[in-house]
């Protein structure tokens, strides 16, 4: 009802300040528009209809253009954020319209609601589509085809500032958008929280429940792993379970990090006493690789 309102309010509005003038230019800016005229004309109008339907028909041009043009969700332009127009038929038969959700926010409503746990940017949900073709992206979209249910991790590995993370997500936005799940973790960030829960008294199932989503989550980023504070807790309780049980049952799992996983398994191997623990999540890794690539560079558009 108050965007029924809204989109009469916003007519009338025009109408009035529409002069003579304006009214050609109108009209010879609709009929130039391809794309306004061929929805205009699927309805069943006629070409010299326009001249009936300038406000609505001009609505509508404007509210296609702010979406064509909109180089950020969060700064719409559409005279109501967030809603485009639509033409429709009214029951008498002459032209109305309604407004709609813009699919812009529809599908960055969507890709949020797929991540159990998302520590990127929210900005990033929808740089799947506008992100070009680098080289950087190539490549790690070329290693991800190659995992599969026997060797289901990704490795990438670079230094700070490289694009690690950023590709990491692209990955994971390109996994949720064919209607998976997925979750993206920060490792310095979750795991510490993650590992308070062991001994949460007042939610006792706390831990249990988020490693279990975890352990079955189709998709888990593990980003800048090996940033952790490493305890033996967190290895023994958390971490080595959790990769060995996603090897077994061919999860996939991405890492991001800056350091190789020699050297981490190598960290965890040596505290408190835990040289198996530090070979077995070596072995681990090792055994689910489908692949390991290294970004020496932030990311260029590809020739290819």
């Amino acid at each position: 009802m108050k965007n029924e309102k809204s989109v009469k309010e916003t007519l009338e509005k025009v109408q009035n300040d529409l002069s003579l003038e304006q009214g050609e230019d109108l009209f010879a800016s609709l009929l130039s528009d391809q794309k306004v005229m061929q929805n205009f004309l699927s309805l069943g109008f006629r070409e010299e209809d326009v001249k009936d339907y300038l406000i609505p028909l001009s609505e509508y041009q404007a509210s296609l253009h702010a979406c064509a043009h909109c180089k950020n969700v969060n700064a719409c332009q559409n005279s109501i954020p967030h809603f485009t127009y639509q033409l429709a038929v009214e029951d008498d038969g002459s032209l109305g319209l309604r407004m709609g959700r813009c699919e812009k926010i529809l599908e960055k409503e969507l890709a949020a609601s797929r991540f159990l746990l998302r520590d990127f940017p929210e900005e990033w949900l929808l740089k799947f589509k506008e992100e070009p073709m680098t080289r950087n992206r190539k490549e790690v979209t070329l290693a991800y085809a190659k995992m599969n249910a026997s060797k289901p991790f990704l490795y990438i590995k670079g230094a700070l500032g490289t694009g690690k993370s950023f590709q990491a997500a692209l990955l994971a936005l390109a996994f949720v958008r064919r209607g998976e799940e997925a979750a993206f973790i920060s490792c310095p960030k979750r795991f510490e929280t993650i590992m308070k829960s062991v001994s949460d008294y007042k939610n006792p199932n706390a831990f249990r429940d988020l490693f279990t989503k975890l352990l079955e989550v189709p998709l888990l980023v593990l980003d800048d792993f090996g940033a952790e504070y490493k305890t033996a807790k967190e290895r023994d309780l958390f971490l080595l379970p959790l990769l060995e049980e996603r090897r077994k049952k061919g999860k996939f799992v991405i890492f991001t990090s800056r350091e190789s996983y020699q050297d981490i398994a190598k960290e965890y191997g040596q505290i408190s006493f835990g040289q198996k623990q530090g070979l077995r999540m070596k072995e681990c890794l090792e055994a689910g690789l489908a692949k390991e690539i290294e970004i020496l560079r932030p990311s260029l558009t590809s020739a290819l």
